[in-house]
C-alpha cells in the first residue's frame, strides 16, 4: 500500500513573534509542501490559546488555496459544535466552488456540547456528499459514525496514541470504502542524529509552553533556551514524541488498521 504524506498545521506562535507572522509562515510552509509532493495540507482550529494563531481554518485554508495550485487543502478541523451545520456547509461550498476538487472539510466534536454532532455531520454529508468530508477523533467514538456515513476518518495519534489501532481497525472493517488518516508528531532533519537531538528540544518545548495554571498552550520558547536545560523525560511527553513504528504499542506496517494517509503535525517551530 502506498502511504501518502500530509501536514496538519497548528500555526504556532513563537515567543517574540506575532500571529500575523505565524499565519504567513503557514502559507509559506504550504507552498513548500506542495513543491515536495505533500498530498494534503490541513489547518487546525484553536481558541483562547496564545500559542496558536489558527482560529478560523476556513479563512486560512482559503489563503493557502490561493497560494498553491494542485495540493488538497482543508480544515483539521472545524469544531462543529460551535457552529450551525448550515454555516459550515455554505462556507465550504464557496471554497469548493472557487477551488473545485481541492477542498477537504474535516470536522471534530470538540468545542462545546456534542449531543447534536452526529446529526450535524449527517446534514453536512447530505448536503455535500461524503467524499470530501473527514471526521477527526482521538478515540473510537467517531470511527463508527464515519464508517456509517461514508466519510474519511483521521485519528489524532498525537493526542491519544493508545486507542489508535482499535479505532482505525473499527473504521476500516465497517466502512464500504475506507479513507483513513493517522495524525502524529514527526521530528525531521537531514540526519538521524539531528532528528534525535531536536526531538528532545521538541518534547521540552511542548512541556514548557503549557501553562501550569490554565493548561493552555503559551507561545513557543526559543529552541536555544530549551536545548540548554537539563530536562528529564516524563511519560506523557515521551509518549507524545515516541518513534513510529518502532516503539512497542505503536503502529506497524503489518497492522490491519494501516491508514492510507500519514499526517505530520506542524506544531513547533525550531528557530
Amino acid at each position: 500500500m502506498t502511504v501518502r504524506l500530509s501536514i496538519l498545521d497548528q500555526s504556532p506562535i513563537p515567543e517574540g513573534g506575532t500571529a500575523a507572522e505565524a499565519l504567513q509562515s503557514s502559507v509559506d510552509t504550504a507552498r513548500a509542501a506542495e513543491g515536495l509532493g505533500i498530498a494534503r495540507y490541513w489547518v487546525a482550529e484553536h481558541h483562547n490559546s496564545p500559542g496558536f494563531a489558527g482560529t478560523a481554518p476556513e479563512i486560512l485554508a482559503g489563503a493557502i488555496l490561493a497560494n498553491t495550485r494542485t495540493m488538497r487543502v482543508g480544515s483539521g478541523g472545524v469544531l462543529l459544535p460551535r457552529y450551525t451545520s448550515d454555516k459550515v456547509i455554505e462556507v465550504f461550498r464557496v471554497l469548493s466552488a472557487l477551488y473545485p476538487g481541492r477542498v477537504d472539510l474535516g470536522v471534530g466534536r470538540a468545542g462545546g456540547p456534542a449531543g447534536e454532532f452526529p446529526q450535524q455531520v449527517s446534514d453536512i454529508v447530505r448536503a455535500m456528499g461524503p467524499s470530501d468530508v473527514w471526521l477527526l477523533g482521538s478515540s473510537g467514538s467517531s470511527a463508527g459514525l464515519a464508517a456509517r456515513l461514508g466519510t474519511g476518518f483521521a485519528f489524532a495519534h498525537f493526542l491519544n496514541p493508545a486507542p489508535g489501532v482499535a479505532a482505525l481497525d473499527a473504521y476500516t472493517s465497517q466502512a464500504a470504502d475506507p479513507r483513513g488518516a493517522l495524525a502524529l508528531r514527526v521530528v525531521a532533519a537531514d540526519t538521524a542524529s539531528k532528528a534525535i537531538r531536536w526531538r528532545r528540544v521538541f518534547c521540552c518545548g511542548v512541556r514548557e509552553r503549557t501553562s501550569a495554571t490554565t493548561g493552555r498552550c503559551l507561545r513557543l520558547p526559543p529552541s536555544a533556551r530549551i536545548a540548554g536545560r537539563a530536562w528529564s523525560w516524563s511519560a506523557p511527553i515521551y509518549t507524545a514524541a515516541r518513534c513510529w513504528p518502532g516503539h512497542r504499542n505503536s503502529f506497524s506496517p503489518s497492522c490491519s488498521a494501516w491508514p492510507s494517509t500519514m499526517v505530520w503535525m506542524r506544531s513547533l517551530s525550531i528557530r
